[in-house]
């Protein structure tokens, strides 16, 4: 007992101290009550899947439109209409005189179309190396068959939802469709498989340049050289996309403000995705809840949080001259205020830092701090 009185006297000594210990209570009762509690926060307004918080960092950063020099990597060719394989294959032909260095094809070729696809399989057969076909999902959950299913030396990827914060590189043992066009334009990338798990795609606004290729089969010899002319100065050495661009049917929902919309074409999904992939330092990275990252960040923010919860609740200190300005605000407007400041800290690690730090403990460590203040201020003396 004497032991404990003597280390309630020395906390009782330092605002610091009594800082850590809160904090510390805090960070480990916040780590309980997530784990035990993790399905039933929801309905206390707090999102364990840490979504809003990347939500509202979108939303912030895309109100406004930019360009990157890094989309320099990337050109779109749009082609709206896959039922017009001739076309299709007569654009390949004109883009592989260029040297492109990848060509992603973002169209399933379906094996239920009538027309005659012997060009396009010849043109694609004769520049597999370099380039990557869509494969689906189809209606009973296998992979659908297409007309180059039997073409072993053709590089497929899979489409399917960008929903998750993490990018899908890989499901059921398939691989996704950018992370295969991002490995044939640098094969180095990610020989650790390992360093996708808590990879995320950087969707900041990127204005990536496009080019109207529909009906480039009947087009006049002045709309050839025009386009050829164009595709000549942008596709050289670079990633090719080919595939619909503002097609009705392939506009998808988003989960963030991107380009000032929550609309995206699925071929800028994987433009997206690609350009991250193929430039790892702008690339996204969420931290676990476990992670030692995520938990040193927290307890910081908790710790910091903590000092102006002491400051505005310990009497010995209120009393103070040089802190007697701040007491004429309320304490519980200003606590919010230190919150507020904390959270968008948050932010600047992913703008900067591109981490993507957990914040449901800070949350609830805010939470438990403000809910047991009593308890704390009989525990920790916090009062005079």
């Amino acid at each position: 007992m004497k032991f404990l009185a003597k280390i309630r006297i020395i906390i009782k000594k330092s605002f610091v101290l009594k800082s850590l210990v809160i904090s510390l209570f805090a960070f480990l009762l916040s780590y309980g009550l997530y784990h035990g509690l993790n399905k039933y926060l929801y309905y206390f307004g707090i999102d364990t899947s840490n979504l809003s918080y990347l939500q509202q960092y979108y939303e912030n950063i895309n109100s406004t439109t930019t360009i990157d020099n890094r989309s320099n990597d990337i050109i779109i060719l749009s082609v709206n209409d896959s039922t017009n394989r001739d076309s299709i294959a007569v654009a390949l032909d004109t883009i592989f005189n260029y040297k492109p260095k990848v060509v992603g094809i973002d169209f399933f070729f379906s094996s239920n179309i009538l027309d005659n696809d012997s060009l396009l399989k010849d043109r694609i057969q004769k520049h597999a190396d370099s380039i990557v076909l869509a494969q689906v999902y189809g209606g009973d959950g296998d992979i659908e068959r297409g007309i180059f299913d039997k073409d072993s030396l053709l590089t497929f990827g899979l489409i399917h939802s960008y929903n998750d914060i993490r990018f899908p590189y890989k499901d059921n043992g398939y691989y996704n469709f950018a992370y295969e066009i991002a490995k044939k334009y640098n094969p180095t990338l990610f020989d650790n498989e390992k360093l996708l798990d808590n990879f995320v795609i950087n969707y900041s606004n990127i204005n990536f340049h496009h080019i109207d290729i529909l009906g480039y089969k009947n087009a006049s010899k002045e709309e050839k050289e025009y386009k050829d002319e164009i595709i000549d100065n942008n596709v050289r050495n670079k990633i090719v996309l080919i595939g619909p661009y503002d097609d009705v049917f392939d506009i998808h929902p988003t989960q963030f403000v991107i380009e000032k919309k929550r609309m995206l074409s699925g071929i800028k999904f994987h433009a997206y995705a690609i350009n991250s992939l193929i430039h790892p330092e702008i690339a996204m990275k969420e931290l676990s809840i476990e992670s030692c990252g995520n938990m040193l960040i927290f307890w910081g923010f908790c710790f910091i949080y903590s000092l102006f919860f002491v400051l505005f609740t310990d009497e010995n200190i209120k009393h103070r001259k040089w802190f007697a300005p701040l007491t004429t605000w309320p304490s519980s407007i200003i606590l919010v205020i230190i919150a507020a400041i904390i959270l968008a800290c948050g932010f600047y690690l992913m703008k900067y830092f591109k981490i993507i730090p957990d914040v449901t403990p800070l949350f609830i460590s805010i939470f438990v701090i403000n809910t047991l203040s009593d308890l704390l201020s009989r525990f920790f003396i916090l009062k005079k």
